[in-house]
């Protein structure tokens, strides 16, 4: 009889164990999960992809006010969305996802140290976020295609949009760039995305509000995209959120440190 309750017992520990362990998986613990294209995993369930150099090419960006760089993504389809549900740094949330690359997302809300989405947020096809308000939106579609403008959820639904963040301003659409108030010098950090007529991705971050580089205005950041072949951008969450992650590091310097944000822009390859 001994024998047989401490087997029981066993064997009601484990089941209590595994239960536990299923909630956890599932629910996850909101600080250290991060919806990953459309579900929520913990740290010990992603692992580190190998990096493919030729994929992912580092571009320099430098005038006499402000520093940056480009990370040029070959392969707009590898673009993918990495959502804290309470918020999380740019790094934390790359390491999570396996990411090789990653900058700052979309823009979003604060209270209480909490950060929740602002706009529309879409993680491969599936509705984070909504918003009926047409706003700028940074979008992918099935084919690859980076959708620039101001739109509501349900208009991203039918431009069958699979991955989306909130964004602020059109730099350039069709080749041509939208900021042409030259008065509008405000400068600062930025962050932006646009797409070449080959196809590829074009993330930039540049640094601001440090002695050695102040910040760019929104034209710098048009002229920017422009010069280097694009066709299509929009600016993204900028300030103290501007964030980029290469090969496991920050390599920028964000004007405040490290600040929780909504949402990353990554490619995991």
């Amino acid at each position: 009889m001994k024998t047989h309750y401490k087997i029981s017992r066993s064997i009601i520990t484990a089941m209590i164990v595994l239960v536990l362990a299923l909630v956890f998986s599932e629910c996850g613990f909101k600080k250290k999960t991060v919806l990953l294209e459309g579900g929520e995993v913990e740290v010990s369930d992603v692992k580190k992809q190998s990096k493919q150099e030729g994929d992912i090419k580092k571009i320099e960006v430098k005038n006499k006010r402000f520093t940056g760089n480009i990370l040029e993504i070959k392969d707009p389809k590898s673009l993918k969305i990495g959502y804290a549900q309470k918020g999380d740094t740019v790094k934390n949330l790359a390491a999570l996802c396996g990411a090789d690359v990653a900058i700052n997302g979309g823009v979003f809300k604060e209270e209480g140290g909490v950060v929740t989405p602002f706009g529309s947020l879409i993680v491969k096809g599936s509705i984070e976020n909504e918003d009926d308000t047409k706003r700028g939106v940074a979008a992918i579609n099935e084919n690859g295609e980076l959708i620039v403008g101001n739109y509501s959820t349900g208009d991203l639904k039918k431009l069958k949009a699979v991955n989306a963040v909130s964004g602020n301003i059109v730099l350039v659409s069709n080749g041509v760039g939208q900021i042409n108030n030259v008065e509008d010098n405000a400068v600062n950090s930025r962050t932006a995305i646009g797409q070449k007529s080959d196809g590829s991705i074009m993330l930039l971050v540049i640094d601001g509000g440090q002695q050695t580089t102040v910040g760019a205005s929104l034209k710098d950041v048009q002229d920017t995209m422009l010069e280097h072949g694009v066709k299509n951008a929009i600016n993204l969450d900028g300030g103290a959120s501007s964030t980029m992650y290469y090969k496991g590091e920050i390599i920028n310097k964000p004007s405040n440190g490290e600040r929780k944000i909504s949402n990353i822009i990554y490619v995991k390859q």
